[in-house]
């Protein structure tokens, strides 16, 4: 009981010493001045419309670049093994499932394969 009291004691001791007088008024706190130094749309226009020469680097990155056209050679099929046409369908885009496609160890037969790739 005496243990009680004197937390009671101590608990109501530390709130006065703690606690604001209440005679003092706290100050507001005051925002700093709102200052707009950031350019408006006509500014940002202007400057966009005025055409300025291209640093020396940036020309030569900006300059068009020929593109290299590769010729593929048509890849006879037909005279391909079973073997070889599982190869070209799992290199194929999108990849073509040939294996267990008619179930569990049936794979697709080689003319299959052929309508697939073609």
């Amino acid at each position: 009981m005496f243990g009680i009291f004197l937390f009671a004691v101590l608990f109501v001791a530390l709130c006065l010493f703690t606690a604001e007088p209440a005679n003092q008024v706290a100050t507001p706190i005051t925002s700093p001045p709102v200052v707009d130094d950031l350019p408006t749309l006509e500014e940002l226009m202007a400057e966009a419309l005025i055409a300025r020469p291209l640093p020396a680097v940036a020309a030569t990155v900006a300059a068009p670049v020929a593109i290299a056209r590769v010729h593929v050679a048509a890849t006879d099929w037909q005279a391909m093994t079973s073997a070889q046409l599982r190869k070209e369908c799992s290199k194929a885009t999108p990849r073509i499932a040939w294996r267990n496609a008619h179930g569990k160890g049936r794979h697709l037969r080689k003319e299959e394969m052929l309508r697939a790739l073609s």
